[in-house]
């Protein structure tokens, strides 16, 4: 008989926002609004950026910011300065900034060095409001790129893919999202077969290009 699935373990997802700490929220509103104020080009991905293009709600413990390895450096000099422990976790594609218990990822690329964050990533970025404060998300296109390798047992981002690209209403940029993947155009369409084959075909969103 298998294990009883522990519902702690399951990320909660939901259409209305979570409660989320205050100390949690302070973190991600004075991270966004330093970098406001010093003018640092960053993007919104994550749980925030997933919401603003599907409105589903996930809880989530950090939160991600999409920077160019260019802008990295002034990014962690910014927040430094704010008092926040900032570091370095892996020099191919992440640094963090913590506070507390609570933490910003600030991603450069994809974990495997496979695709890195360009200018027109942040360029492309679509308005939002993040706890308040006015910011960017990256736009479908990039959302969906950053997701195509993320394809582990106890993490599959098929079903993101799927919602992303379902919330554009038949408008999502295929020419981009080529561009983006480039070589990797297999890990894309192998998401897409697995999570979102039934509805393309219902709807028509089927790509075109």
């Amino acid at each position: 008989m298998p294990e009883p699935l522990n519902p702690e373990a399951v990320p909660k997802t939901s259409s209305l926002p979570a409660d989320a700490p205050e100390e949690q929220v302070g973190l991600f509103r004075d991270v966004l609004e330093a970098l406001e104020r010093r003018r640092v080009p960053y993007a919104v991905s994550g749980a925030f950026a997933l919401r603003q293009h599907t409105g589903i709600c996930r809880q989530t413990k950090d939160l991600d910011l999409f920077v160019t390895a260019a802008n990295c450096g002034a990014a962690l000099e910014c927040l430094r300065e704010e008092g926040m422990e900032c570091e370095v976790t892996d020099p191919v594609w992440l640094a963090k900034a913590r506070r507390g218990e609570y933490f910003v990822d600030l991603i450069t690329g994809m974990s495997n060095g496979l695709i890195l964050v360009e200018d027109s990533w942040i360029e492309r970025a679509q308005p939002a409001v993040v706890y308040g404060v006015t910011t960017r998300v990256l736009a479908p296109e990039e959302l969906v790129a950053s997701k195509i390798f993320v394809a582990r047992r106890e993490r599959f981002d098929g079903a993101d893919i799927a919602h992303v690209i379902y919330g554009t209403h038949g408008s999502f940029d295929w020419r981009r999202e080529m561009e983006l993947v480039g070589e990797h155009w297999e890990m894309l369409c192998g998401g897409l077969k697995e999570s979102f084959e039934i509805p393309v075909r219902k709807r028509g969103f089927a790509a075109a290009w």
